[in-house]
């Protein structure tokens, strides 16, 4: 329409009858339309170059739409290969071969549970780049199978949602009920499950034949029964209790409730869809510390089609001030790698300056000579090398050294939680000359000691590291050791015991994500679960210059109701011998897998 003006405006010569007479009319006039013409010649040149950028944009969307098209349809063919597979196994799993088979069939449920949370992310990809795309694209759409309606048998609680005016907002005329909308969420309440009913009156104003309904609540996954509370408690159980997700089907099934796996699979590839932008801005807050603590441990990772596994790697981050008096709060930032390669940790700690304390991992070497970071040792790693050969053949060596170094943890011990400056000041009075001493003994031993022996072998890994060693010394910023980072993968080991390997490559990012989310939240002193419920809750209205303020350390978390306020079914209620051997069932299943 802007177009068609200005060819309007172009053609001022058909209101004259003839030319104008004076020179300098028709002069004005012509250069007139010379502007007119080019302002026309801009706009053509912006509108093409526009849909140029249309055009690219519409073939980059198709183009990724069939990429994930594709791999969606090959996850869906291998689901259903391995569903007959384990349909096959557990048929034959008896016989002397029965724990082999066992073993066999647990794999491959948790491979089929990772590209059931794979199908889930993908279509939650698929449904933002929908909704970001200036055009539907009908291929990108979903036939989503009818919802199943929730158990009968589960508790039943209302939910009224009414308008936020009582009166006709049009005319201020009363309101009258005509009818009413309702949907059910399941929710899970520590012990059972219940159901939400949210119900929306249809609300007529008579006056003005208008009619009012409150807005539909929020649900953190589009088309899901599945509430924030029981979407916490599935991640929880997975990430923070180490429970597969085919070993929760199976809880929730004693409870009557059975949810399906690839329902199950698309619940956890949402939320982790969810929690991306926050990890984002968790990963700010610990790479903005002085000083951070790295560490990293092995995990098994399943190998697609071959039933074997390989090693891959989870590495931590950790940011913890309060045993230096930092106000800042703690929080870890984890990372999934398929391998040990040392352009890992330098891709993590690329834009990083300060001082990174860490065992002594070559692969951190690129990283300190760089200059930008200062490395600072681990005083558990050497007492550790020391502390082994005591325990297999104590000797008077290994003796001294273990008695020395606990000393200089006694130093630590009265000093934690003072200023850096106050920290230093005792170090330099009471560590330093226990340091010295200590180093001009081990090269002593060195002189006595043959050089294949295993206690020479631990003095010179202390002497080789002695500068990052002793950095403490002089920063009281610097702790004595690395536990920081070690107490942060305990839950890592404690996963890797439980469920010995990860799905898949995407498995192990989808667990760095939620062991940074929840380790952080449990190293704030915040209630895991709770606090993920909350921002399952809010996540999706938050502004993007907003997502910070629902990190752990920001977040006030409602007070817990009274449990007393909840009806609990009569089926739950167990007798503690009951309790007990469910428990000791559970067990053994555990024990056979």
């Amino acid at each position: 329409m802007y177009l068609w003006g200005l060819i309007g405006k172009i053609t001022p010569m058909q209101a004259y009858a003839s030319p104008p007479e004076n020179i300098n009319e028709l002069k004005a006039l012509l250069a007139a339309q010379s502007a007119m013409l080019q302002v026309l010649a801009c706009e053509r040149d912006s509108l093409r170059t526009e849909s140029e950028l249309l055009r690219t944009e519409s073939a980059e969307l198709r183009a990724e739409t069939e990429l994930l098209k594709q791999s969606k349809q090959n996850n869906l063919e291998e689901i259903k290969r391995l569903t007959l597979l384990i349909a096959k196994l557990q048929r034959q799993l008896f016989g002397q071969k029965s724990e082999r088979l066992a073993a066999q069939i647990g794999q491959l449920q948790l491979e089929l549970e990772e590209l059931q949370i794979n199908e889930g992310e993908l279509q939650s990809r698929l449904q933002k780049l929908s909704a970001n795309s200036k055009r539907t694209v009908a291929s990108q759409e979903r036939s989503y199978p009818s919802r199943n309606p929730l158990p009968e048998h589960l508790v039943r609680e209302r939910n009224e949602i009414l308008p936020e005016s009582a009166s006709c907002t049009d005319c201020g005329g009363e309101l009258f009920r005509l009818g009413e909308d309702m949907s059910e969420t399941l929710q899970w309440v520590p012990g059972y499950f219940k159901v939400v009913q949210h119900v929306r009156p249809k609300l007529s104003c008579r006056a003005c034949q208008s009619i009012t309904q409150a807005p539909a609540p929020h649900r953190p996954i589009a088309r899901s029964h599945a509430s924030a509370e029981l979407l916490s408690h599935i991640m929880v159980g997975k990430y923070l209790d180490h429970l597969p997700l085919y070993r929760q089907r199976e809880i929730f099934a004693r409870q009557g409730l059975r949810i399906s796996d690839s329902t199950m699979g698309d619940w956890v590839g949402g939320v982790h869809s969810l929690l991306e932008p926050l990890l984002d801005e968790l990963k700010k807050h610990v790479f903005a510390a002085a000083k951070l603590h790295a560490d990293d441990t092995p995990i098994r990772v399943l190998a697609p089609g071959s039933g074997k596994t390989r090693i891959a790697r989870l590495w931590v981050y950790a940011r913890d001030d309060r045993p230096s008096g930092g106000p800042g709060p703690p929080a870890v930032w984890f990372r999934y790698s398929p391998d040990r390669k040392s352009i890992h940790p330098q891709t993590h700690l690329e834009n990083y300056e300060g001082i990174l304390q860490a065992d002594a991992y070559a692969g951190f070497n690129a990283v300190y000579a760089s200059g930008r970071i200062a490395e600072a040792g681990c005083w558990a790693h050497a007492r550790r090398k020391f502390y082994d050969l005591h325990a297999l053949n104590a000797s008077a060596v290994t003796e001294h050294a273990l008695h020395v170094i606990s000393a200089l943890y006694d130093i630590e011990r009265s000093v934690r939680g003072q200023q850096p400056e106050q920290r230093r000041s005792a170090r330099q009075a009471q560590s330093k000359r226990l340091v010295e001493e200590l180093h001009q003994w081990m090269h002593e031993q060195l002189q006595s000691l043959s050089k294949k022996s295993t206690t020479a072998d631990a003095i010179r890994y202390a002497l080789n590291h002695w500068k990052a060693l002793t950095r403490f010394l002089e920063d009281g910023r610097i702790e004595i050791d690395n536990n920081t980072a070690e107490r942060a993968l305990r839950s890592v080991a404690l996963g890797r015991k439980n469920y010995l390997f990860l799905g898949s490559d995407n498995g192990g990012d989808r667990a760095a994500t939620l062991y940074s989310l929840l380790g952080t939240a449990k190293l704030n002193d915040v209630n895991p679960e709770r606090y993920l419920t909350h921002v399952l809750n809010v996540i999706s209205d938050c502004k993007v210059n907003k997502v910070h303020e629902l990190l752990p350390w920001n977040v006030r978390l409602p007070a817990l109701a009274q449990s007393a306020c909840e009806p609990k079914p009569a089926a739950l209620e167990a007798t503690a011998e009951e309790a007990t051997a469910e428990e000791a069932t559970a067990e053994e299943a555990q024990a056979d897998l």
